[in-house]
């Protein structure tokens, strides 16, 4: 990826959160713990996620301002999230199919991954599912923490159980 991105990092209720955006869209929403992200932090995620990527701070994309305050009206409140432009181009064809349903299971709504891979025909398919949930890079955005294992167990998450968890409660779903 030979692609400009632009990154802001913030403090929320969950602990620091970065983000990052394309011309396409936002592209990452990323939990980084407790201390602030350094520069090169925030350019070691990116350079993970999106190799070769040329990465830029900001103060004042419109994109990523708007996705921070709706992330911290989420957190506090537990606001909706709203639609935004979303780049998921980094995802083969069944992972953005995966992410696409993602997007489609409604606010405080859970589904399992069975249910998943059944929605996107493949029922063999739930591990997969849960592969490209967990390799998912814009959370909250593509919600993978809606997605509960077999039982309505947690399963995993990429930000850890504890943001899974809180999150699942914030959305009025008991864990």
């Amino acid at each position: 990826m030979d692609e400009r991105l632009t990154t802001l990092s913030f403090a929320s209720p969950l602990g620091w959160i970065c983000m990052a955006a394309s011309a396409g869209g936002l592209c990452l929403l990323h939990f980084c713990g407790t201390e602030q992200p350094s520069e090169e932090h925030v350019r070691e995620i990116l350079a993970r996620e999106y190799p070769g990527c040329i990465s830029e701070p900001t103060e004042g994309s419109p994109l990523l301002l708007q996705a921070k305050e709706a992330v911290l009206a989420y957190l506090s409140t537990g606001t909706p999230l709203p639609r935004l432009p979303l780049d998921m181009s980094k995802g083969t064809p069944f992972r953005r199919d995966v992410w696409e349903a993602l997007c489609r299971i409604p606010h405080g709504e859970t589904r399992s991954y069975l249910e998943i891979a059944r929605s996107l025909g493949k029922p063999g398919a739930p591990r997969a599912v849960g592969q490209a949930c967990g390799s998912n890079p814009i959370a909250l955005f593509v919600p993978c923490h809606r997605v509960l294992a077999s039982g309505g167990r947690l399963g995993g998450y990429s930000g850890g159980l504890d943001i899974k968890r809180t999150l699942l409660e914030l959305e009025g779903h008991g864990t």
